[in-house]
């Protein structure tokens, strides 16, 4: 029986990674958001952050994490985190947003220090529910299919997707940063604003989400119980 070759993995995974990274996420609306504070910068240190995050994923998935992925406790557990932690990051945005406008003035981009931009690409793709849903289903199966190849194929299903996440989110970046200059006064604030609100709506999303789950296990325990009884 003939083996996937490892450019075909790397293909395929560049491909299916794509189509998920163009669906609108928590992930891209703070790239977004951080790209239109800080400039084209931020979205490089996102991405950095985004993949360390999945590197350390894959892994982990390759190691044995898979098992205990899909679990509903654990899903749960990451709906509730990720839900509370983009409403966080929705304050600190619409603060931007209501803010004063000076550090933006004449195009200039707030400073930020680059580890805490690395450090919120790995919490935005860490606390993201449907980042863990898709590893837990397509990432878990590329990532075992991908391992019959040994190290190489591992490699090769990682290198393509990352390559995926990072075209479009540096793209994306690219363009709001550049364009931050010509965004000035009322522009700047709307695309903050809009930001702030679609990461509330997410995150409360995501907190109903894991709370339905957490009841969900309560009642079927319940039920054991009372069988059991």
């Amino acid at each position: 029986m003939l083996k996937t070759s490892n450019l075909l993995i790397f293909v395929t995974s560049f491909f299916v990674g794509l189509s998920g990274t163009l669906l609108p996420g928590p992930f891209l609306t703070i790239t977004i958001a951080e790209s239109a504070r800080h400039g084209v910068s931020a979205g490089a240190a996102m991405v950095l952050g985004h993949g360390i995050a999945e590197l350390s994923l894959v892994i982990a998935l390759a190691t044995g994490l898979s098992r205990v992925l899909g679990k509903d406790l654990v899903t749960a557990g990451v709906s509730l985190v990720g839900g509370a932690f983009l409403l966080w990051m929705s304050l600190g945005i619409l603060g931007a947003a209501l803010g004063p406008l000076d550090p933006f003035e004449g195009g200039q981009a707030q400073a930020a220090s680059p580890y805490s931009l690395v450090f919120t690409g790995i919490a935005a793709s860490l606390f993201n529910p449907t980042w863990l849903i898709w590893w837990a289903s397509i990432g878990t199966t590329y990532v075992l299919s991908s391992l019959k190849n040994g190290v190489g194929g591992l490699a090769s299903f990682y290198t393509g997707h990352i390559l995926a996440d990072s075209s479009w989110y540096l793209l994306v970046s690219f363009v709001v940063g550049a364009g931050r200059m010509f965004a000035v006064g009322l522009v700047y604030r709307i695309i903050l604003a809009a930001c702030g609100a679609f990461l509330i709506v997410l995150g409360l999303y995501f907190l109903a989400g894991g709370a339905r789950v957490l009841v969900k296990m309560l009642n079927r325990n319940m039920d054991a119980q009372d069988k059991h009884d």
